[in-house]
């Protein structure tokens, strides 16, 4: 999965993600785990395995039960079409 192209992405000065699709019609607020989460996907290419290994040491969890969170959350961003299945990530 990727971001839908046009997606207006900040962090502010508290840590706080804001993900606002192209229409403006929906907005995800992160914080905390959410943001580094989506940091960590956005570095590693949106592959949730390597984002979980980079991330798990900070999180002081395994790895593979990372993997399965991150999955999940993409699933959830998918659903409210802030991510696509599609390689470009047009929906």
């Amino acid at each position: 999965m990727r971001p839908v192209p046009g997606l207006a992405v900040l962090v502010d000065d508290t840590g706080v993600l804001e993900v606002v699709l192209p229409t403006g019609e929906h907005r995800v607020l992160a914080s905390g785990l959410g943001a580094a989460m989506w940091i960590a996907l956005a570095q590693h290419d949106w592959d949730p395995a390597a984002a979980a290994l980079a991330l798990a040491p900070t999180c002081d969890v395994e790895p593979g039960e990372l993997t399965g969170s991150l999955r999940a959350w993409m699933g959830d961003l998918a659903a409210l079409g802030v991510l696509s299945a599609e390689p470009d990530g047009k929906p």
